[in-house]
């Protein structure tokens, strides 16, 4: 019983962690460009075909369900490209960070500049290969470089919480 609550103790500790870190770093939502999207394996995992061909006959029944919480992708960004970003897009932190739900702002990153991006891997390669090109965006949250979002800490489930 005792190595039950420990457990648990130190489940709920990391929660707790990885709340904090997401309100400190958390800069909004907003539309990228799927093509600026980038997926790293520390944070991904291997791409797996049977996957993107599930998604895509979900995405050709229901369409992208791109604005919906649960499905936005979080990324990673320095505060630096973030100011690019958001005058490149004439926009303001506050724009990303109270944005009505269905209409997130459309951010412009800098030149060459790839987002990455901590999952959702197979549902923007699904979309990459359904929708058309003036509808390759999804929403993505933002959260400053300094989050210390740990694959071993920071299960997929617990990031859709956001």
């Amino acid at each position: 019983m005792n190595m039950q609550y420990d457990i648990q103790y130190h489940a709920t500790e990391q929660e707790r962690q990885l709340a904090e870190d997401r309100e400190q770093n958390f800069r909004g939502t907003a539309c990228v460009s799927l093509r600026r999207l980038r997926f790293d394996l520390k944070y991904s995992r291997a791409v797996d075909r049977k996957n993107i061909e599930r998604l895509k006959r979900i995405f050709a029944r229901q369409g992208c369900l791109r604005l919906s919480p649960p499905n936005h992708v979080p990324a990673i960004i320095t505060e630096q490209d973030l100011n690019i970003a958001l005058q490149q897009s004439g926009r303001t932190l506050k724009d990303l960070l109270h944005s009505a739900q269905d209409a997130p702002p459309k951010l412009t990153l800098p030149p060459k500049y790839m987002l990455e991006c901590l999952h959702g891997q197979h549902r923007i390669l699904a979309a990459l290969e359904t929708l058309a090109p003036k509808d390759e965006w999804w929403t993505v949250d933002l959260y400053l470089s300094g989050l210390t979002m740990k694959p071993s800490i920071a299960p997929r489930q617990s990031l859709m919480l956001i």
